[in-house]
């Protein structure tokens, strides 16, 4: 049953440190973050949580700064980075 198995999550969660994580609801997040980490498309992603519209995939979808920076990295006409025009991202 649901509650059951929010319990245990709260219990592993605490073993491991992790103090926020409360709901199964989060993890939801993680499962989609780590697909678009390994650069599996958005479209795919919806279809495997069940989402009706891909705005509602995006709101559980974080992209991480490597992954910002990867992207930009990918233009050929992106300047090469040195002391002066070094960017960092946030």
């Amino acid at each position: 049953n649901a509650d059951w198995i929010r319990e245990q999550l709260v219990k592993t969660a605490k073993k491991a440190g992790i103090k926020k994580l409360t709901e199964v609801h989060a993890l939801r997040h993680t499962f989609a973050s780590q697909l678009n980490k390994l650069k599996v498309d958005a479209p795919t992603i919806q279809k495997l949580m069940g989402h009706s519209s891909i705005e509602t995939t995006m709101i559980y979808v974080h992209q991480t700064t490597d992954q910002l920076r990867d992207a930009v990295k990918k233009l050929d006409f992106a300047p090469k980075p040195d002391k002066e025009t070094t960017v960092k991202i946030a």
